[in-house]
């Protein structure tokens, strides 16, 4: 599951608001709203720093479910560091080799494509 990889990337307000909808006792949990095999698909427009510290990022998401399929634009505001000190295995340096690590996020909804 891809959740796994970015809870590895989350610390501070950001793990914990995953943390809270992909526990499966939240009624909105993911799998239970939009069915086992439902698959999001998301593709990074754009990324702009804001600072040393912050970026926007613009996204376009792609919804698979029960329901049929959703696009939408949306933005996402990060606060990040970068960890390349903290103690990892081989494969987590591989996989993120500056330990880029989001500590708070929000996101809007730009517009629905369809």
């Amino acid at each position: 599951l891809r959740i796994r990889s970015v809870l590895r990337r989350s610390d501070g307000a950001a793990e914990s608001g995953l943390r809270q909808i992909w526990n499966s006792a939240n009624e909105n949990y993911p799998p239970t709203v939009y069915g086992p095999n439902a698959r999001l698909d998301v593709e990074i427009l754009s990324i702009n720093r804001i600072g040393s510290n912050r970026a926007t990022v613009r996204l376009r998401k792609r919804l698979t479910s029960i329901n049929g399929t959703q696009t939408g634009l949306f933005t996402a505001t990060l606060l990040f560091e970068f960890r390349p000190e903290t103690r990892r295995s081989i494969d987590e340096v591989w996989t993120n080799p500056f330990g880029f690590t989001v500590l708070e996020y929000s996101i809007r909804s730009d517009r629905l494509e369809n």
